[in-house]
């Protein structure tokens, strides 16, 4: 029992000189603190300093480690904006208490850049407020709250550059968007590019196509990989005449849709070139999207409509079309001069002059009037044989016994503008009389 209870006490006798020890620790520091508080009110560097040692000493002697210390004079030079010893102090703190203290500097410097009345001062401090936030591992959240500051202050240029570095996407969607709605069209479109993904791209090509900039929309649009919008493009190509571009890029859009696995769309692609009569560009989207049998039945009407007939007839043959592929054989002393027909008017269509654009007074793109000349001349010229060639084309496609292929030879001539004035475009009968054939009439 003697044993038990000196044990005992002995125990309790540790434990009241720990607590005591604990309890004159906590007074060493709370001096510290209290001396580092009055240490920066003290205006004499020469007593602050000694001031401050002797509370490092209590801080010490108190069982604080160097880092702590150093954390808690950075946070008391901060709560007095004296960042250079701030940041002196900081540099000596832990990892962690290192970042968060030289991002607490550089808040604080962000605001007193932002009051600054002087211009050089705003410069200089914001800086020094960048090399804080990057100190602390935080340049883009510090270049997105300098970025901030300057759409507050309204000024939409210097705001995005910051929300660029920042690579701020929300930011950067939002000046693009107040561009637009103070009219600065380009602007805002060059800013949707900055944004890098599919709604940028988009909205820069809708911008651009919209003022008729299609160049700059297509490369929007390509960049983004924006089907829709390479399709208005497309569409605008073909508006405007240029067949062969426009045929390319619908080819590039059907591949667009193939890579995001839409293969319905390319297929809904493919049947509205069927009903346009356009069958080589049919076939194409076919084969893309898997439809062999489609692609090559198409291939073959091209092969037919190009009057490549023995290839026609192979394909035809091969896929199941006998009756036309014997048609074919059985037509031969028709389609041979059509072909010919066919040669000549291509020639002539490939001869005519070409038409120049200018702007006019009014901004407008006008065709140049010289060029207009050269083209009515030409075909003043040449409405003759174009009659004759259509007549000899009336003559041989009524006389084509199977439907099928008469339709297919009646569509390869309603190519040309100049068929459907001459000629009836159902019945190919002759319309128009040589003497009332105009030049207008017989423009290819």
């Amino acid at each position: 029992m003697k044993s038990i209870a000196s044990k005992f006490y002995m125990i309790l006798g540790m434990f009241l000189l720990s607590s005591l020890i604990i309890l004159a620790q906590n007074k060493d520091i709370e001096k510290g603190k209290q001396l580092i508080e009055k240490a920066m009110n003290e205006k004499d560097n020469a007593k602050r300093g000694e001031m401050i040692s002797k509370a490092r000493e209590l801080l010490m002697k108190g069982g604080m480690k160097s880092p702590e210390i150093a954390e808690l004079l950075g946070n008391a030079y901060l709560a007095k904006r004296d960042y250079t010893n701030a940041a002196n102090s900081f540099g000596a703190a832990s990892k962690e208490a290192r970042k968060v203290g030289y991002k607490q500097i550089a808040y604080l410097q962000l605001e007193d850049a932002f009051a600054a009345t002087d211009p050089k001062t705003e410069s200089k401090t914001l800086r020094s407020a960048i090399s804080f936030f990057t100190k602390a591992e935080a340049f883009k959240e510090g270049a997105r709250a300098i970025g901030d500051k300057y759409y507050d202050k309204g000024d939409l240029d210097k705001a995005l550059e910051y929300y660029l570095q920042a690579d701020a996407k929300d930011k950067i969607e939002k000046v693009a968007s107040d561009y637009k709605n103070k009219g600065d069209d380009i602007k805002a479109a060059e800013t949707y590019l900055q944004l890098k993904n599919e709604t940028g791209y988009q909205a820069a090509g809708d911008i651009y196509f919209s003022k008729k900039n299609y160049e700059k929309a297509f490369d929007a649009y390509y960049a983004g990989n924006i089907t829709s919008g390479l399709k208005r493009y497309a569409d605008e190509l073909a508006a405007q005449g240029k067949k062969q571009e426009a045929e390319q890029m619908y080819v590039k859009v059907a591949e667009a849709y193939i890579n995001k696995d839409d293969k319905a769309t390319v297929i809904k692609m493919a049947e509205e070139q069927v009903k346009k009569s356009n069958f080589a560009l049919a076939a194409t989207f076919y084969d893309k999207a898997g439809e062999d049998l489609k692609a090559s039945k198409y291939k073959a009407y091209t092969k037919l409509m190009n009057f490549e007939f023995d290839e026609a007839k192979t394909l035809l043959e091969a896929n199941g079309e006998v009756s036309l592929a014997k048609a074919v054989t059985a037509n031969l002393k028709f389609l041979t001069p059509l072909a010919t027909s066919a040669y000549n008017l291509d020639e002539i269509k490939r001869n005519e002059p070409k038409v120049d654009y200018e702007t006019d007074a009014n901004g407008n793109k006008v065709p140049v009037k010289a060029d207009l000349k050269a083209l009515e001349d030409y075909y003043k010229n040449t409405k003759g044989s174009i009659t004759d060639e259509l007549y000899r084309v009336s003559s041989n496609i009524t006389k084509i016994t199977d439907p099928e292929l008469k339709n297919l030879m009646r569509l390869r001539f309603l190519q040309y503008k100049a068929t459907s004035n001459i000629l009836n475009p159902e019945t190919f009968s002759i319309k128009l009389q040589k003497p009332q054939v105009s030049f207008k009439d017989a423009m290819l």
